[in-house]
């Protein structure tokens, strides 16, 4: 198949599943088109995808919200579909790159997917103006696609709940390749966290959609334990004065460790516990990688966590949003050793069953079964990459070097 991927949003887990998804259809033997932002680009995704240089990159730039310039984005956008397709598959990720892949793909013959990656009406911080508003437009585009791919059963009722037609929505979870961890002493010793006490662990960005505030109050009321409890912190953020203020608020110095950021899968095991304090989620990679790395799990209850996390068994979930409640949970798996192996142990188990290669075939099924659907067979389906396209990654004219590529193209 021919397929165009589009993104706005480069950085943490859309970034990552975009180019995870690139990566498999290329390898599988597809024909993989991407077009993305250069506004938000994150330093590990400009790594990755200059080594993507067989396939054909486009950057059209993409505000985050709502902007003027998404008209020129959708005209380049559509003009590089017609300049390069026909394609097979248009799919889209993140709002804004979900909204040009679907105005993009009009008339184009193409199945035009969506996967939003944390549904935008999840977010409890939504006023209800703003509710309305972003929910009407999903709505609409909703008509635009071929199918709404979720995460989680919990986002595809949210997506649902906006008025996208129920059949039109699948769900594909997150997946991923085994890490190679370090040992948990390695790993501390990168960290520069003490070698002794029972650590609990946090990797995200330091804003509000983490809640990472709900993580520290918690925290404080656990501090003092024999078990010597020490809290990481890896990840940078608006937030971070914010939390600097509560570790001298609570007296923390010493015990709570801002860590900055850091690659954060090989360095799981310097962890005993995982802690997961966020408002909503998708389906946090990080949070994949915790129970692989026999991490038990504290968690609040947010779309993929129950289904992710057995209550009780690989981990327990925090079903009021309070530090009391948040603190009760971290103190029962601090003073408790034997329930914290017997729940990594599940933990791990139940990780091993999200594996990137299921991942990528069942988004391939799906693209197929879209594109025969609305357009028929698909022409030379199991044809590679044409040699043009594996000679040059310029797609529609030279711009100016970002240091990834020779000329990186505009379109």
């Amino acid at each position: 198949m021919r397929i165009l991927l589009i993104t706005e949003a480069s950085d943490a887990g859309v970034g990552r599943h975009f180019l995870d998804l690139a990566e498999g259809l290329l390898a599988a033997g597809h024909e993989v088109h991407l077009v993305y932002s250069s506004l938000r680009l994150g330093r590990n995704f400009a790594r990755r995808v200059e080594g993507l240089c067989s396939a054909a990159c486009c950057v059209v730039d993409m505000r985050r919200g709502p902007h003027p310039s998404d008209f020129h984005a959708v005209l380049q956008t559509r003009r590089y579909i017609r300049d390069r397709g026909p394609f097979d598959v248009i799919h889209g990720h993140s709002s804004k790159g979900g909204a040009i892949a679907r105005l993009a793909g009009v008339g184009s013959g193409s199945a035009v997917l969506y996967t939003p990656h944390a549904f935008v009406t999840m977010d409890p911080n939504l006023s209800a103006k703003a509710r309305f508003i972003y929910g009407a437009i999903e709505r609409v585009l909703g008509w635009l696609s071929s199918s709404v791919v979720a995460l989680t059963g919990d986002e595809r009722a949210a997506i649902a709940r906006a008025g996208v037609r129920a059949g039109k929505i699948a769900i594909v979870p997150n997946s991923i390749a085994p890490p190679e961890f370090l040992s948990r002493a390695e790993a501390r010793q990168q960290l520069g966290l003490p070698r002794e006490g029972v650590t609990v662990g946090f990797v995200g960005r330091l804003f509000e959609q983490k809640d990472p505030q709900l993580l520290l109050r918690a925290f404080a009321q656990v501090a003092d334990l024999p078990e010597l409890p020490i809290l990481g912190i890896i990840g940078d953020g608006p937030l971070r004065g914010e939390l600097e203020g509560l570790i001298r608020e609570f007296a923390l110095e010493g015990k709570v460790h801002l860590l900055g950021e850091h690659p954060a899968a090989p360095l799981m095991r310097a962890f005993d516990i995982y802690a997961m304090s966020s408002l909503y989620e998708g389906m946090p990679y990080v949070l994949l990688e915790a129970m692989a790395a026999s991490l038990p799990i504290v968690s609040t209850v947010v779309s993929s966590s129950p289904e992710l996390i057995d209550d009780g068994v690989s981990g327990l979930l925090v079903r009021q949003r309070t530090p009391e409640a948040f603190a009760a949970a971290l103190r029962q798996l601090i003073v408790d050793e034997s329930k914290r192996n017997q729940f990594a142990a599940e933990a791990a188990r139940r990780a091993a069953g999200f594996t990137l290669e299921e991942m990528i075939e069942t988004t391939v099924d799906l693209y197929r079964d879209m594109r025969v659907k609305e357009h028929g067979p698909i022409a030379g389906e199991t044809r590679k990459q044409t040699e043009e396209v594996r000679r040059s990654p310029v797609a529609c004219g030279a711009g100016e070097s970002n240091g990834m590529n020779e000329r990186e193209p505009t379109c």
